[in-house]
């Protein structure tokens, strides 16, 4: 299904074409995905109505989106978890395609206003890449795109997700960035569980260490739980957005992990593969036309 229609099929508002195929879009706030998926310049306001060319409407329906038939979205998000955990592996992409995504969708650019509020910027709920950061509000960096183009994280998603706010955030970044190739796999409800099962095992056999729960969770002595764990997933390839269930889900991951390992590595190892620097963290913000030595003595930060 083309990705636009599945946001203007779930709308139950009056929408209108003229004779040269433009849309028209009643006002009220069942428009609210569809305005912060499109952005001001492909959907403007005015009379009560948003206006849509029929070139923006074209140019945004290359899009597709995939969702299983045999999921129940209600059921799925009970067996979602309190804080999935989730595995992304993705084909890595060019030096400048990741500073595109970086300087767009990192945390910390979303707290200076100018920039949140750019038709650039593409804000994420949870999957947001964080390499710049504010030490009294995040206590780690990372995100999902390395500066040197490497795609891929292991992380949480936060209390009690929603399935329709998780695909709003993937379709906002294949529309961003249309060259994307990367699958997640997530977790449901039995993954801490079965971590807590592994820990226990680890401190019987007096072999944990000074690990914390965290790097547990991503290193190698919880792989087949996190296997077995899977309950759904993403998968943005060739335009499309996927939702997978398990056993799909699982294999696709596995495909690119296995294609594109390095990521793990750093992120068993907690390492940061060349980190952010200050004239980088500059060159971000100079490419939305601000005087980044402005910015930057006006926050606290990390890199």
């Amino acid at each position: 299904m083309k990705l636009l229609d599945y946001y203007l099929e779930k709308m139950n508002i009056q929408i209108t074409r003229d004779e040269y195929g433009n849309l028209y879009i009643e006002g009220g706030w069942e428009v609210d995905d569809l305005v912060d998926i499109c952005h001001s310049r492909v959907l403007t306001y005015a009379d009560d109505y948003y206006f849509m060319t029929r070139e923006a409407y074209d140019r945004l329906n290359q899009f597709e989106i995939l969702i299983d038939r045999s999921i129940d979205q209600k059921k799925m998000e009970e067996w979602f978890g309190r804080e999935p955990f989730y595995r992304l592996g993705g084909k890595p992409v060019t030096e400048e395609q990741a500073f595109d995504i970086i300087r767009r969708t990192d945390r910390f650019f979303g707290e200076i206003p100018e920039i949140y509020h750019h038709e650039d910027y593409v804000c994420s709920i949870y999957f947001d890449n964080c390499w710049i950061y504010s030490p009294e509000k995040f206590a780690r960096s990372g995100g999902w795109a390395y500066r040197d183009g490497m795609i891929g994280h292991d992380g949480i998603l936060y209390k009690n997700p929603s399935l329709k706010a998780i695909i709003k955030d993937w379709a906002k970044n294949l529309i961003a960035f249309p060259y994307l190739d990367l699958a997640i796999a997530i977790t449901g409800s039995k993954w801490e569980w079965e971590v807590e099962k592994i820990i226990r095992k680890l401190e019987q056999q007096h072999i944990r260490g000074d690990r914390s729960r965290w790097e547990i969770k991503k290193s190698e002595d919880c792989d087949e739980a996190f296997y077995a764990s899977v309950y759904w997933g993403i998968w943005v390839h060739d335009k499309t957005l996927e939702v997978l269930t398990s056993g799909d889900a699982l294999a696709v991951y596995k495909k690119y992990a296995s294609l594109y390992k390095k990521y793990k590595v750093r992120e068993t190892k907690d390492e940061e593969a060349v980190p952010l620097d200050l004239p980088y963290l500059r060159r971000c913000i100079q490419a939305y036309g601000m005087d980044a030595d402005k910015v930057l003595s006006q926050k606290n930060f990390r890199i």
